[in-house]
């Protein structure tokens, strides 16, 4: 069923346009032929995305009686666009260039021609048509070429406002050139792996070990909670995980995580990597990346676990950059490398948006 997600204006003008009052020469304005066309004018260039929406908007016309009515109640007197709306068969021409094009600012990639009436309120379907998928996948390509071939994960589910927007920034993000989400049903409909660490009430879950703590065999002293928060859940997660580290604080989230993951050869395989989510990222990311390089080289810190002949890694870094939320995260991941490390061995990134929401 179709809905009054139009201006008033659409509505006031196509009804003058049936009176005799704004006839043009030959005929009535409201069948005169008009074209209204589409430009993308937020940003220097965007993918053309948005045509499967246009088409469901344009389809799904059709309104039911209780707008109709609306629409004849109004204190201007719209009966005329009213009955014009009601008996609606669209009859017009749309064209669009390819899906994927790359168009720029002011350049028109879309229009609708049809008779005056009627048409003139279908121009906004295809600003609503295009403007998210366009807006998402463009910031997602400007992303793509800073990151160049390092990873783009999506984590921004929570940001989107609602189910279905978060669905279609995660699809348009993919397109743009992410590499996954956070996004279940995304990932289900794109038939992609799904990524996501835990939230930071996982270890505010674990708060009742500060009046009752459990003692740390090595140290003989009491473990922060936080600690014992990190040690359960790389327990939960032996094939490989990662700590989000600034709950309290980052550094000293990076120590808890240190002493967790160095009490059992199992936590230690289990960590692999790190978030931060506040803070000056790219400091703390790259402050955090010495940390733990240092930390699992030394004998000092060795725990339980045994030298080996490895050391943890060059590393996968994210810092999470967004289209409109001001909060960002960076995730680090810390892979095995030999003492003489491959030309195959380098630094790779990776970047999670915790929002995008078109301008």
């Amino acid at each position: 069923m179709g809905t009054l997600n139009i201006d008033r204006y659409h509505a006031t003008m196509g009804d003058a346009s049936y009176k005799e009052a704004a006839r043009l020469r030959e005929k009535p304005l409201s069948e005169a032929e008009a074209t209204f066309y589409v430009a993308q004018r937020k940003l220097p260039y965007a993918p053309c995305l948005g045509h499967e929406r246009l088409v469901r908007l344009l389809v799904d016309n059709q309104l039911d009686r209780p707008r109709v009515r609306f629409l004849e109640q109004d204190r201007g007197g719209l009966q005329r666009f009213a009955r014009a709306a009601e008996d609606m068969t669209f009859v017009g021409a749309v064209r669009a260039v390819r899906p994927g094009t790359i168009t720029f600012a002011g350049q028109p990639f879309a229009d609708i021609t049809g008779a005056f009436g009627l048409t003139q309120a279908q121009e906004i379907k295809f600003e609503h048509a295009f403007d998210l998928p366009m807006t998402t996948a463009a910031i997602a390509m400007q992303m793509r070429e800073a990151a160049g071939d390092r990873w783009l994960s999506d984590f921004s589910l929570r940001r989107n406002g609602d189910i279905e927007r978060g669905v279609d920034v995660a699809t348009y993000a993919f397109i743009g050139g992410f590499n996954d989400t956070s996004n279940m049903e995304a990932a289900h409909r794109l038939d992609i792996p799904a990524v996501g660490t835990a939230a930071h009430y996982w270890q505010q879950s674990f708060v009742e070990f500060m009046d009752e703590p459990e003692i740390d065999a090595r140290t003989n002293a009491p473990k922060h909670f936080e600690q014992v928060a990190f040690e359960r859940w790389l327990d939960a997660n032996p094939q490989g995980t990662t700590l989000l580290l600034d709950t309290i604080d980052v550094r000293l989230g990076a120590i808890h995580a240190a002493m967790a993951a160095t009490s059992t050869d199992a936590r230690r395989r289990a960590f692999k990597g790190f978030r931060v989510d506040s803070g000056d990222l790219a400091e703390l990311g790259a402050w955090c990346l010495r940390f733990f390089e240092s930390t699992f080289t030394s004998p000092t810190w060795s725990g339980s676990t045994k030298r080996r002949s490895r050391s943890p890694a060059r590393r996968r870094s994210s810092a999470s950059s967004s289209p409109s939320s001001r909060r960002g995260g960076t995730a680090a991941s810390l892979r095995s490398r030999s003492r003489k490390p491959s030309s195959k061995s380098r630094a790779r990134a990776s970047a999670r948006s915790k929002t995008t929401r078109a301008p």
